[in-house]
């Protein structure tokens, strides 16, 4: 085999637009699998069109912003999951006046700052959440 296929198709394209849109397809499945998979985008139990709509909605949200995560940490070698670990063990010491000190970041947590363009900050909240 040389690595030749073909496409056929009803519609008149030209043929230097058919391999984009080939390859297009490709992307747009495998943005269904993460939401399938990772976003839970076939939950069951949804109880009217409107909250099937914004369920959605969100998941697609939430596989763009995945995507665009692995796409920037791609270069940087590092899985998603490892960057949002990081992140999600940075500490913070939250007050009984309600501000919140985040502890000093580590070196992969201020890399994916750095990546993100985010940048920890003290905080003060009028009334203490409870959970954290």
């Amino acid at each position: 085999m040389c690595g030749t296929f073909m496409m056929v198709s009803s519609e008149e394209l030209d043929p230097s637009e058919i391999l984009p849109l080939y390859y297009t397809r490709g992307q747009i499945e495998q943005v269904f699998d993460i939401a399938k998979g990772s976003a839970e985008l076939l939950q069951l139990g949804l109880h009217s069109e409107e909250t099937f709509d914004g369920h959605v909605f969100v998941s697609f949200l939430a596989v763009i912003i995945c995507h665009l995560l692995q796409r920037l940490f791609l270069n940087e070698r590092m899985t998603t999951s490892e960057a949002l670990g990081a992140l999600r063990n940075h500490k913070c010491k939250l007050y009984d006046n309600g501000d919140m000190v985040p502890y000093e970041s580590k070196k992969k947590q201020n890399l994916c700052y750095d990546l993100i363009k985010v940048k920890p900050q003290k905080k003060h909240f009028d009334k203490c959440p409870s959970i954290w």
